[in-house]
């Protein structure tokens, strides 16, 4: 992972942004929405279906799928259908969702290899 010339510090200053990108990915119904969309090729999918494998009531299920386009984690497209428009959902991003989702997994168990960089630090992170 290159670090950028003017350092990390500036990557992260928008703490508000960050913070809600961590608190919906610590949402119990936010992980069953995603370990429902990555069982599955990346086909739009309804909300009626997202539901219904989730367990979770449409409106929940919409909601929940609005905070997960709201961080880039799934993109949400309208279409056309006999009975008006509709939201259909894939996920976005996950080249990005499932290293991150690994990292979270390593930290968490106390596993942490170095995947994404090992250097001896001599200057400060930010």
């Amino acid at each position: 992972m290159p670090e950028p010339k003017d350092g990390y510090a500036g990557h992260f200053s928008d703490i508000p942004k960050l913070t809600e990108t961590f608190s919906v990915l610590a949402d119990e119904d936010i992980w069953k929405i995603l370990r429902y969309l990555y069982s599955r090729i990346n086909l739009p999918v309804s909300l009626s279906l997202i539901a219904a494998h989730t367990n979770l009531k449409p409106e929940k299920a919409e909601q929940l799928m609005d905070r997960l386009c709201r961080i880039n984690a799934a993109c949400c497209t309208p279409i056309a259908t006999e009975n008006g428009e509709m939201k259909t959902y894939t996920y976005y991003n996950e080249t990005m969702m499932i290293p991150l989702l690994c990292f979270a997994k390593e930290i968490r168990d106390k596993n942490v290899i170095h995947w994404g960089v090992w250097f001896d630090r001599n200057i400060p992170l930010f």
